[in-house]
């Protein structure tokens, strides 16, 4: 017995995405899509900034005698 979702018609690569994908509007998974895109551009963007830093070594604080 055949189900829909087992068929080859249609289901070529949204075959894999869950089925609330398909509820959304194109304007919200365009909104969502956006939103993951500067999520990732920010975290690579910070993986960039800390791979790049240069450590500065501090020097020690000078013990001040009291009198």
């Amino acid at each position: 017995m055949n189900s829909p979702e087992s068929s080859e018609k249609g289901n070529g690569l949204w075959r894999h995405l869950p089925r609330a994908w398909f509820y959304l509007t194109p304007s919200e998974r365009l909104s969502i899509a956006v939103i993951l895109g500067l999520l990732l551009l920010g975290l690579g963007a910070r993986w960039w900034h800390l791979s790049h830093e240069k450590s500065e070594s501090v020097p020690p604080p000078v013990a001040e005698s009291k009198k």
